[in-house]
């Protein structure tokens, strides 16, 4: 099972139509009351893209988080990360012009997510991690 997500893992997650066609979905995500959705969020669990659950989901799949990364359900800090990250996501959709479809809103939202991801992970932890390692 790859972590990275897949056409389809996006199609469920993007709010709107799962349908097989990403271009008619809308720019947001799906969040209900503002949280990550569990697997029966889109009604059948069984149908929610795959995720790894841990030892409390067992035999309770649809009690599972769906996110873009697989491994969301591990532990509580990766599944509060996907979260603020979605949230962000949704907020940012939010504030683009309504002019834009819906694809330019995701695609530039994306965009500009990923470069916060690469900045605080590239400039904020690595020279930390590697002052500590130094000392």
């Amino acid at each position: 099972m790859s972590s990275v997500g897949s056409d389809a893992r996006l199609e469920w997650l993007r709010a709107g139509t799962v349908d097989g066609n990403l271009s008619n979905n809308q720019a947001g995500l799906l969040l209900p009351g503002s949280y990550l959705p569990h697997a029966d969020a889109c009604g059948d669990a069984t149908a929610a893209p795959p995720m790894i659950s841990w030892a409390p989901l067992f035999g309770r799949p649809a009690a599972a988080v769906v996110a873009g990364d697989v491994r969301a359900n591990e532990n509580i800090a990766l599944t509060a990360i996907h979260t603020l990250f979605a949230r962000e996501h949704n907020r940012i959709v939010a504030a683009l012009p309504r002019a834009l479809t819906e694809s330019v809103k995701f695609a530039t939202t994306a965009r500009t997510l990923a470069s916060v991801i690469r900045l605080n992970t590239g400039v904020a932890v690595r020279p930390n991690t590697f002052k500590v390692a130094a000392q």
